[in-house]
């Protein structure tokens, strides 16, 4: 991919000035490109690493997590803020995106799905886990409410209260 790049520029800066402008844009697309990818797998992979913290039960830095996954978010945000004022620019000079370019930035878009695919199914999983154990507290919190109301009647003489059979 590098050297079909480098071909690129090559050709482009062999027709003129307009076209450096042109071909430095598009340098600039593609590494924006590659910039925001290796932040979704950044993304990812911190999904990755905390879903086997959540899957052992260990939920201490959620905060921290979330606060993560949020800067990494933002990152994308501007880098696709970048990408578009890049796009906008280039459109000017559309004569000048070759085949090349079209293909270099298909793959690279083709891996960022991959990679927003796999996130979305961390993302699932991560939700899932997180849903067990609030139901899992949930229904602890009901134990434990329950046994304080049998201990209350024991202690004050009267009959305790039913309980609910259904959980």
């Amino acid at each position: 991919m590098k050297d079909g790049r480098a071909q690129l520029r090559n050709l482009k800066r062999n027709r003129g000035g307009k076209v450096d402008n042109a071909a430095t844009l598009n340098d600039e697309i593609l590494h924006l490109l590659q910039e925001r990818n290796r932040y979704l797998i950044k993304f990812s992979v911190l999904n990755k690493s905390e879903l086997k913290k959540f899957r052992e039960g260990n939920y201490e830095e959620l905060d921290v997590f979330y606060n993560t996954r949020e800067n990494i978010l933002g990152m994308v945000s501007k880098i696709e803020l970048l990408i578009s004022r890049r796009i906008e620019a280039l459109k000017e000079d559309a004569v000048f995106t070759s085949s090349e370019f079209k293909n270099t930035i298909n793959e690279i878009l083709r891996m960022k799905d991959k990679i927003i695919k796999e996130i979305l199914d961390l993302d699932l999983d991560i939700l899932s886990t997180i849903d067990r154990e609030k139901s899992k507290i949930f229904n602890e919190m009901n134990s434990i409410k329950k046994s304080k109301k049998v201990i209350s009647a024991y202690k004050s003489g009267s009959p305790p209260p039913k309980l609910n059979e259904e959980i």
